[in-house]
């Protein structure tokens, strides 16, 4: 019976020593996302219409039937408060890497702030449904005598239940990676997706079978499909192969070519119709193959997005935050927000935070209001109530002029909203672009959070 704890994993130090030296190599500017070279910015031209099918796909709709295991964890059952019976609300791994092979910061009972909680298995990969409380994780295959060559990548899929605290395995090898869907069906069960080593790209409904939605692997290149994202409706999926972004309805068909320079996992918006996707600069792709489109910033700057960060999207407030991380500079961590116009566009609002303990970002943890790190720490990310009002001179301004910094200025910095009233001497409307160092202003707006500055709703130009 294999044990899921069963696991082979590098040693985290020389983990955080190589993402160190990765970093280091990047030469981040001050607090700026990194600029791509002119190829990495190069937008692709695709079809309006048609959709761009990758070579060598058959699509398929077999069935395999897989044995099913069940044990107990080897660890006791999570030492949990109270109020996270039966099972959290949601969970946060600690560890550097991602992996679930230490404690756990759980939010629970929709507490202001999380708590501490022992992983109750070891996962090379991931995903929890607070609709369920079961936990979605892979263990490094043990191979047979008579088995072919294991590499990395190469995963069991187990399913672990707070509720009851057994793990089942669903699938005994050959898995890369999966994801819960965002619903739960008529009868309370919850399918999944998966990425397989063979190739297949299927869904889920329990341990006994795996329903191929198509074939992904192209017969003259290595496996290497990654970063599933399910639409919010459940009927369609996303996902990146080769650095570019693929669509695929839950219905088999075969998937459809969005953009090319997609370097992490894809976050939808908009009812379904569009997808946000890191790739140097941040883009937007249309669920129609129709093609990618940039938002601007006025003066027709870009959204700078390192490859691979994880993008954090709410719907609601159409807000997006991620992460850039300076460790070769001063161990700090800098936080982007950004928000967008009703057609996605245009930014609206931007500004960041920095920290100072070079912490990564999890997670939402109060979805649109507040984030949490791999310290614990949770970060306001919207404008408080308590307004401020300051004068001084412009001594530096940065980014179209969202932000700027005072001679005087106590806070860090001043982001500038592009719904801000800005008046001239003589109180007439001008624009945030008319702004220029020297002068001198008053300033009223909101705090944020520590580390983030202040957001800017007037700025009033006086005369010397």
């Amino acid at each position: 019976m294999l044990k899921p704890r069963t696991l082979i994993r590098p040693n985290a130090w020389f983990l955080l020593f190589l993402m160190t030296i990765t970093l280091v190599s990047c030469n981040f500017p001050g607090l700026s996302p990194t600029a791509p070279t002119p190829e990495a910015d190069a937008t692709p031209t695709l079809s309006p219409t048609e959709a761009q099918v990758p070579e060598d796909i058959p699509t398929a709709t077999p069935t395999m039937e897989i044995p099913q295991e069940e044990t107990p964890s080897e660890t006791p059952p999570p030492d949990l408060p109270d109020q996270c019976r039966p099972y959290p609300d949601q969970i946060y791994p600690s560890a550097v890497d991602g992996w679930l092979d230490l404690p756990l910061w759980v939010k629970c009972g929709g507490s202001s702030e999380p708590l501490w909680a022992q992983s109750p298995v070891e996962g090379l990969f991931w995903d929890y449904s607070n609709q369920t409380g079961k936990l979605l994780y892979g263990t490094e295959y043990t191979a047979g005598p008579n088995d072919p060559d294991i590499w990395v990548g190469n995963y069991s899929l187990w399913v672990y239940d707070f509720r009851t605290d057994l793990s089942t395995k669903w699938i005994p090898g050959g898995v890369l990676e999966a994801k819960w869907a965002p619903e739960v069906d008529n009868q309370g069960h919850q399918g999944l997706a998966v990425i397989m080593r063979d190739g297949t790209i299927g869904l889920i409904t329990g341990p006994d079978q795996v329903t191929s939605l198509a074939n992904i692997k192209r017969y003259d290149s290595e496996m290497d499909a990654c970063c599933i994202s399910w639409s919010p409706k459940g009927d369609k999926l996303a996902y990146v192969k080769n650095e570019i972004l693929y669509v695929i309805p839950t219905s088999p068909q075969e998937p459809r070519m969005l953009a090319e320079n997609a370097y992490g996992r894809p976050e939808w918006v908009m009812d379904e119709q569009l997808l946000l996707f890191p790739s140097s600069i941040l883009k937007v792709a249309k669920a129609d193959g129709s093609g990618p489109f940039i938002p601007n910033i006025p003066d027709g700057n870009r959204v700078w997005v390192m490859p691979e960060r994880k993008l954090f999207w709410d719907p609601e407030t159409r807000t997006l935050v991620f992460d850039e991380i300076h460790i070769a500079e001063s161990q700090q961590a800098v936080t982007w927000v950004y928000s967008f116009s009703e057609n996605f566009e245009n930014v609206v609002e931007q500004y960041s935070c920095v920290r100072r303990d070079a912490s990564y970002l999890l997670s939402w943890y109060d979805h649109g209001k507040s984030v949490i790190t791999s310290n614990g720490e949770v970060i306001p990310i919207r404008p408080n109530a308590d307004l401020r009002t300051i004068e001084g001179v412009i001594d530096r301004i940065y980014q179209g002029r969202y932000m700027l910094w005072l001679e005087e200025d106590p806070f860090p910095r001043f982001s500038v909203s592009l719904r801000a009233q800005i008046e001239d001497a003589d109180g007439n409307r001008i624009t945030i672009l008319n702004l220029d160092q020297g002068m001198r202003v008053r300033i009223t707006g909101n705090g944020i959070a520590d580390g983030c500055g202040f957001l800017a709703q007037e700025i009033q130009i006086i005369e010397d």
